[in-house]
C-alpha cells in the first residue's frame, strides 16, 4: 500500500473516531435529558357545573386522581381484599342530585320544591364514588370516583331565594339553618343505626357560624360521623358571604379567615383546603386563606359526574372538589380500617400528610393528603390505639419514603460516559491541525 494510500485510510479512520465520539456525546446527551414523558393530557368535555343534556366523552386524564396515585391505593386494597369504601356511608349535604343517590331527603323546612337545578351536589358525589368512564367507541376509559363502593346518600339544603323578583329556577343557595336542619337529621340517622357507624358526611360550602350550626355540627361529631368541611373560596363580590375575602381590585386580599368559615372552623371537623401546586401565585388570590384548615387536596382539573349523571370535567377550580376527594379517601380508609372510629380516621389522614404540622399553612393544613401513606401505615407503629390518641393533637407520621429512583445509576454513568467522550472529541479536534501538517 502506498503513502498516498496509508495517508488517505488514516484520514478516514479519524474521521469514523471522530463521527463515533460525536455520536457518543450526542446519545449520552438524549440519556440525560430523557425522563419523564411530561404531564398526562388534560381532562377536555363538557364542564361539570353545565347542565347539558347530550354531553361530549370525556377525553384526557384525571388529574387529582393521578396526582394522588389513587389507581395504586386501589390496586392495594384490591390485592389485600380490602374494599374501595365498601361498608362505609357517604352523605353529601348538599344541592340535590338527581340521579346516583341510594337516597335523598331534604332539610326540615326546605321550601324549594322537587326539580334539583343546581349540579353541584352531583359533582361532589361523582369525585367521591362515581363510575369510571367506559371505553366505548372513540371514548376512552377515564377512572373518575375516589371510593366506588361507598354508600352514597343525599341531603337537599338549596333553595331558591325567598324575595319576590329574585326567586329563579336556575339560582339556589344554602342557608345556616337549612345546613343545621339538615345535620341534625343525619344525626338522628345516626342515633338510630339507619346509616353506618362508618359514615362521613361532607359538606362542600361554608355558611356563618350560628349557635344552630353549632349545635348540629356537635350532634353528628357526637353520634360519630366524620364531618369533612370545605375551607372556601373566596366569594366573588362583596355582597357575598365573607365579603371581604372578596376578590377585588379595590380591596387587598385578607390574610385569614379563622373562625369564619363553617362548619371548617369547628376543632373536630376535617377542614380542607386547596393543593396549590398547580396553582402556584394565584392560589392566594382565588381561594380563601384559612388557618382552620386541617388538609390540602387537589381543586380542579379533575373528572366527574353532572347533573345528569354524565361523565364530565370539573373545569372551575374550588376547594369544594378538595373536599370531596378527602371525603372519598376517608371513606376508603375506613373501608379497610372498619375497627377505626371518626376520630380515628381523622388522626390517620392528618399523621399521613406531607406536610409540615409545626408551620401549617391557611392552604393545606397539615399538608396535602397521601391516600397511599393513609392505607398502608400499621396502627401498631402508633404508641396508642387510634380511638384513645384521637383526643389529642394529631402527631406528624414520618413523610412517606421516597420512590426508587431505578435510572439513578443509569443517569450517573451517562454523564461520565458523556464528560469522557466529550474530551475525546476536543482532543481529536485539537490534534487534527497538528496531524495534518506532519502529512505535508
Amino acid at each position: 500500500m502506498s503513502a498516498r494510500d496509508l495517508g488517505d485510510t488514516d484520514v478516514l479512520m479519524r474521521r469514523r473516531v471522530a463521527a463515533a465520539v460525536a455520536l457518543g456525546v450526542w446519545s449520552a446527551s438524549v440519556v440525560l435529558v430523557a425522563g419523564p414523558t411530561g404531564a398526562a393530557h388534560a381532562a377536555e368535555g363538557t364542564d361539570c357545573l353545565q347542565t347539558d343534556e347530550s354531553p361530549e366523552p370525556v377525553s384526557g386524564s384525571n388529574a387529582p386522581y393521578d396526582r394522588l396515585d389513587m389507581a395504586d391505593a386501589h390496586a392495594e386494597l384490591d390485592r389485600t381484599g380490602d374494599g374501595l369504601g365498601a361498608g362505609v356511608d357517604v352523605v353529601v349535604v348538599d344541592a340535590g342530585m338527581r340521579t346516583g343517590a341510594v337516597d335523598q331527603q331534604t332539610a326540615s323546612g326546605y321550601a324549594g320544591g322537587q326539580e334539583v337545578v343546581n349540579p353541584h351536589a352531583s359533582v361532589v358525589a361523582g369525585i367521591v364514588n362515581g363510575a369510571d368512564q367506559p371505553a366505548d367507541g372513540g371514548a376512552a376509559s377515564v377512572p373518575i370516583g375516589f371510593a366506588p363502593q361507598a354508600q352514597l346518600h343525599s341531603v337537599r339544603v338549596y333553595e331558591a331565594p325567598p324575595a319576590e323578583g329574585d326567586a329563579s329556577a336556575d339560582v339556589q343557595y344554602p342557608t345556616a339553618d337549612l345546613l343545621a336542619a339538615g345535620l341534625q337529621a343525619v344525626a338522628q340517622r345516626l342515633r338510630s343505626n339507619d346509616l353506618s357507624a362508618r359514615t362521613v358526611v361532607v359538606v362542600p360550602f361554608v355558611v356563618a357560624g350560628t349557635p344552630s350550626v353549632k349545635a348540629a355540627i356537635d350532634a353528628v361529631v357526637g353520634a360519630g360521623g366524620l364531618l369533612v368541611a370545605t375551607g372556601g373560596d373566596r366569594p366573588p363580590d362583596t355582597g357575598a358571604l365573607l365579603g371581604d375575602f372578596a376578590v377585588s381590585e379595590a380591596l387587598p386580599p385578607k390574610a385569614d379567615a379563622r373562625g369564619m368559615a363553617w362548619p371548617a372552623a369547628h376543632p373536630k371537623a376535617l377542614a380542607v383546603g386547596v393543593d396549590p401546586v398547580p396553582w402556584g401565585a394565584d392560589a392566594s388570590g382565588s381561594f380563601l386563606p384559612n388557618s382552620d384548615v386541617d388538609l390540602g387536596a387537589p381543586a380542579g382539573g379533575g373528572v366527574s359526574r353532572g347533573l345528569d349523571g354524565q361523565a364530565c370535567v370539573v373545569e372551575s377550580p374550588s376547594s369544594d372538589w378538595a373536599a370531596a376527594a378527602v371525603a372519598g379517601v376517608a371513606a376508603l380508609v375506613w373501608s379497610k380500617f372498619s375497627d377505626l372510629d371518626a376520630a380515628g380516621v381523622r388522626q390517620r389522614l392528618l399523621e399521613t400528610s406531607d406536610g409540615n404540622a409545626a408551620a401549617p399553612s391557611p392552604f393545606t393544613g397539615q399538608g396535602v393528603i397521601q391516600p397511599i401513606a393513609a392505607l398502608d401505615r400499621r396502627p401498631g407503629a402508633w404508641a396508642e390505639d387510634a380511638g384513645a390518641a384521637s383526643t389529642e393533637e394529631a402527631r406528624r407520621a414520618p413523610a412517606p419514603r421516597k420512590p426508587a429512583d431505578v435510572l439513578a445509576e443509569t443517569r450517573s454513568e451517562a454523564v461520565w460516559w458523556g464528560l469522557v467522550c466529550g474530551g475525546l472529541l476536543v482532543v481529536a479536534l485539537t490534534l487534527r491541525p497538528v496531524l495534518a501538517r506532519r502529512r505535508r
